[in-house]
């Protein structure tokens, strides 16, 4: 109606050119003014709020679909003064997660684990679930559970009224992760302990510069790692990846002709698939990262390792569960945890060496781990 009378008034005229620019600039302004009047009102409805374990939080879903979350890759800004391969750190590591040496803010940090394949990972998971965690990882989708298609998060008991809690968030794909982003996973503060095999694309997109992250990891040696999966995928029958056809094979032949699952450490830190190859450049800036920004932890020390990352998750003495759970995973007659007995792969066997050659690079960062969990010790006794 309005945009109407400003026409007719502009031709029905005879002002001057000037006066009648003048004339349209008020109509375009005046449309605008009142075209605000008229957006929907729940545009302003305040945010829903949620119930997480820090406590209750608002969560402002217009504004997180509007936002486009700046995607961290896995390449290095070569721009930056001073920053050469030798003391590079990935940006997603950068500005999402949290340095080693800043303090603890256990009610507000959101803790990853990096769950690396027969690496400890099912043990860490289980010491997790004993403690009774909210935990983000796959097993909160699983459809026998019925939450796998909730348009919300949610914290739920599967088991009833004991054990931990899962969120209905599957950090352990892509399309898992993005959704979890999307619907504000860490802000929301539900999470006790996030768990992926995906740490560049986890943190990049469920980890922002406000809501940095700790993460911390297990490793093992890469030769021992694959030995473990040769044979526990030969009667993992409960396993997707169950390969009962490795029976007729021996380690050398599996090694040259069908695994491919090889440097994961460094192309994973590396945002890189397991068909990708990796450099040294790669292999340099995974041990930054790792030194800067990881807590890294042992197989064979695991003990050890989970103090220290009792003290990343706040973890402390009054927490009556932590020395039963200890027991339980540790002590005396503990259960181990998806172990699979095998004939043993001797150093500098052809089976070895088989594997060794196409794993080079992880070999020379798990070599790096070894150290960097002698330095990490006073740094987190620092912490406690």
């Amino acid at each position: 109606m309005l945009a109407r009378h400003c026409l007719s008034l502009i031709n029905m005229s005879n002002m001057s050119k000037p006066y009648a620019a003048l004339l349209v600039g008020f109509c375009v302004a005046a449309i605008f003014l009142l075209s605000l009047d008229e957006m929907p009102t729940d545009y302003y409805q305040p945010s829903p709020r949620i119930e997480g374990r820090r406590g209750l939080r608002e969560i402002e879903p217009t504004k997180r679909r509007m936002r486009k979350k700046r995607h961290l890759d896995s390449t290095v800004n070569e721009s930056y003064p001073g920053t050469t391969t030798a003391n590079a750190i990935y940006p997603w590591a950068e500005h999402n997660l949290k340095a080693l040496t800043e303090d603890l803010d256990p009610d507000n940090d959101t803790p990853l684990f990096w769950h690396i394949p027969k690496s400890g990972g099912t043990t860490a998971k289980s010491m997790y679930q004993c403690l009774g965690m909210t935990i983000a990882n796959r097993a909160g989708t699983l459809p026998q559970f019925g939450h796998d298609h909730d348009e919300d998060l949610i914290a739920f008991r599967p088991f009833g009224k004991r054990g931990p809690f899962y969120i209905n968030a599957d950090t352990t794909t892509k399309s898992g992760i993005l959704r979890a982003g999307e619907l504000g996973l860490v802000p929301s503060g539900l999470a006790d302990i996030i768990v992926t095999n995906s740490p560049q694309f986890a943190v990049s997109h469920l980890y922002d510069e406000d809501h940095k992250g700790r993460a911390f990891a297990t490793f093992r040696h890469p030769v021992k790692r694959l030995v473990s999966k040769f044979y526990y995928l030969q009667i993992a029958d409960w396993e997707k990846t169950y390969s009962p056809e490795w029976k007729n094979m021996n380690i050398v032949a599996w090694a040259n002709r069908v695994n491919r699952d090889n440097n994961i450490y460094v192309k994973f830190l590396a945002g890189k698939t397991v068909g990708d190859s990796v450099e040294e450049k790669d292999l340099q800036i995974a041990m930054t990262t790792l030194k800067e920004r990881f807590v890294v932890g042992l197989t064979d020390q695991m003990e050890e390792s989970f103090r220290r990352f009792f003290v990343l998750m706040g973890i402390d003495e009054s927490n009556k569960k932590k020395d039963k759970c200890m027991a339980k995973l540790f002590g005396e007659g503990a259960e181990k945890k998806n172990s699979n007995p095998h004939p043993e792969v001797k150093e500098g066997s052809p089976g070895w060496n088989a594997l060794a050659r196409k794993n080079s690079f992880d070999i020379r960062l798990y070599d790096y781990i070894q150290e960097l969990f002698k330095e990490q010790k006073e740094i987190i006794e620092s912490l406690s």
